[in-house]
């Protein structure tokens, strides 16, 4: 598994990623609020004309915001993110796998190699991630990864620190 940070003739990858209605079937009916985003389908409409802005926001920000591109046998087979919350005082982490390519473990390895970039590269102390409680894989996925949950309003709410992840012997120094 590799991070790839795109340029941005790769973007197109992106804007059909989050196009793709199997892809994006997770995210289906959940009333996210902003007008790019289709509640019937989960998908979300990535113009071309907001490119500029979102690569300049998104690809120059480190250690606010991070974002890649998941490449398997060189292949983009989904993408990762970190985004700073002030109010959580943490990273909040966006993974997005291909439905073509789910069901491969590419979920873990690409966390994996987000963690490290965090935790090393980037030295981010705390990272977050929140989903409805009915998301029995990803649930299943952030507690083999020893993520620490709790419950509120139908969401589970995961985070884990730098040195917590350190502790479970998956930190490269």
């Amino acid at each position: 598994m590799i991070l790839h940070k795109p340029e941005f003739e790769e973007l197109t990858y992106r804007r059909d990623l989050l196009a793709d209605p199997l892809t994006m079937s997770y995210n289906k009916g959940l009333n996210l609020g902003f007008s790019e985003y289709d509640n019937s389908t989960g998908c979300i409409v990535f113009p071309e004309t907001t490119w500029k802005n979102w690569y300049n926001d998104w690809m120059n920000q480190e250690p606010l915001r991070y974002y890649a591109y998941l490449v398997v046998d060189n292949k983009f087979v989904g993408e990762v993110a970190l985004r700073y919350v002030e109010s959580e005082s943490a990273h909040m982490i966006n993974i997005v796998i291909d439905s073509r390519y789910r069901g491969k473990g590419y979920g873990k390895k690409g966390l994996l190699a987000l963690f490290e970039v965090a935790f090393n590269d980037l030295n981010i102390t705390k990272v977050i991630d929140e989903f409805p409680v009915s998301r029995l894989e990803s649930k299943n996925l952030f507690t083999s990864l020893g993520f620490d949950q709790v419950i509120e309003n139908d969401l589970l709410i995961f985070s884990i620190t730098k040195e917590k992840y350190k502790s479970l012997g998956r930190f490269r120094m």
